[in-house]
């Protein structure tokens, strides 16, 4: 299966998205947190397709003055998915390192993180990129389905 036809990212009906990706500004989508769900269906962050983790990064507090670095992704995981495309989950909690290693094997039911407020960021979210290449993309068109995104998906709910 390719990336494309394997990938997905769930969301509810858009209420989740708190930014949404704009070119050469905000080069990513962010999740925020819904009061109509429960802790773990806000916080724990899954891989949404399968791949190999090939960037860790742990232990970057919350730092507003971190706009424009590496720095401003705070905690992240970078999945390679094969044929040129990669994803970025970032802000996520101090800890990751206890959830993700470099190397890893991960699937879409693979808990990789839990959503966190850290580097330049002003509240708790999860800020996700897609690249091609080596490009940020906008990952809007990667978004299907009427489904919370911080739950395992069902093999009912993935895209064919």
């Amino acid at each position: 299966m390719d990336f494309l036809n394997g990938f997905y990212v769930l969301y509810d009906a858009g209420e989740r998205i708190t930014q949404p990706f704009i070119e050469g500004t905000h080069m990513g989508i962010d999740f925020g947190w819904n009061v109509r769900y429960t802790e773990e269906q806000n916080y724990n962050i899954y891989a949404q397709s399968y791949g190999t983790i090939i960037e860790v990064v742990d232990n970057i507090p919350n730092d507003p003055t971190s706009a424009g670095t590496l720095r401003s992704y705070g905690n992240y995981v970078v999945i390679d998915h094969g044929n040129g495309y990669k994803t970025r989950y970032a802000h996520l909690a101090i800890g990751v390192s206890n959830y993700s290693q470099v190397g890893q094997t991960v699937t879409s039911d693979s808990l990789i993180g839990i959503m966190g407020n850290t580097g330049y960021s002003s509240g708790t979210h999860l800020h996700f990129e897609v690249y091609y290449n080596n490009v940020r993309i906008d990952p809007t068109p990667y978004i299907t389905s009427p489904i919370n995104p911080f739950i395992p998906p069902t093999p009912t709910t993935k895209k064919k």
